[in-house]
């Protein structure tokens, strides 16, 4: 759903939950924070929460490599299909080759090294440390996966109204209650069976109601820390009696539901 389509379906049902609720022109940009589903589509069953955009925001991105030992033959066979060569039989007979003209640039001390991992006459570390010889076990590196982004945000509230002060409390208890699963099935002792997950966010920031780059697929809300009053002790008294804290600071991590390729990220993500 585009943003526009979000923020103007989401006023008329009065569900968008924002921080600052006064003088909004004063702010550059928002963050807001749909509930959706793993597809990105909107659930209504849940408020959207709208917070001035952080002035730092970080995006990592990342692939994970691990290292494997090829030997001799396995090198050989990897440097020629990495130059082009696709062809299972030719890789095989070029191996060969290679292999059997290694025999005569060896001298005797590597050779007898080689075969202590296979001829249990001594230990291989024995022969390898007598002779000062030691096997090159040609490691290479191997493509593994890509990384899941995580993204973290952090906010300031300072209520200046009775309406804020409710809307900051409101917007503390939407984040707690998403992070949460739903109790899923129930024995008659009334032992839950397990989980229902929660639901995810669209997150999108934004500048004078315009989405900005980088984007972001829907993610799962980790972790909500919430602080009261971290740099004061006072309390915030309204006309009618209510009380609420006078400085509320969150921060929330979230992590994408799937792993990005080249073709995402030419598409803004």
């Amino acid at each position: 759903m585009a943003l526009d389509e979000i923020r103007v379906s989401a006023q008329r049902r009065g569900e968008i939950l924002t921080y600052p609720l006064e003088d909004q022109n004063q702010t550059p940009g928002f963050v807001r924070f749909t509930p959706c589903n793993l597809f990105g589509e909107v659930l209504t069953r849940e408020s959207i929460v709208q917070l001035y955009l952080p002035p730092s925001i970080q995006f990592a991105d990342g692939a994970n490599y691990e290292g494997f030992d090829a030997g001799v033959s396995g090198a050989i066979a990897m440097d020629t299909m990495n130059a082009g060569e696709t062809d299972i039989g030719k890789v095989g007979a070029n191996v060969k080759s290679q292999v059997e003209g290694l025999g005569g640039n060896l001298d005797a001390g590597t050779i007898i090294a080689k075969m202590a991992e296979s001829v249990p006459l001594a230990p291989t570390q024995t022969v390898q440390g007598g002779l000062r010889k030691a096997v090159n076990p040609n490691t290479r590196v191997l493509f593994k996966s890509v990384a899941l982004r995580t993204f973290q945000f952090s906010f300031k509230m300072m209520p200046t109204s009775e309406a804020e002060a409710r809307q900051i409390e409101q917007i503390v208890l939407s984040f707690r209650k998403q992070l949460y699963p739903t109790l899923s099935g129930g024995s008659e002792s009334g032992v839950s069976i397990g989980y229902e997950y929660p639901d995810m966010y669209l997150i999108q920031m934004t500048i004078g109601n315009r989405e900005v780059p980088p984007k972001v697929k829907p993610s799962f809300l980790t972790a909500v820390s919430t602080n009261f009053n971290g740099t004061s002790g006072a309390l915030l008294r309204t006309e009618g009696g209510n009380t609420s804290w006078s400085e509320v600071d969150i921060a929330l991590s979230f992590g994408e539901g799937v792993t990005l390729n080249k073709s995402d990220i030419v598409a803004g993500y």
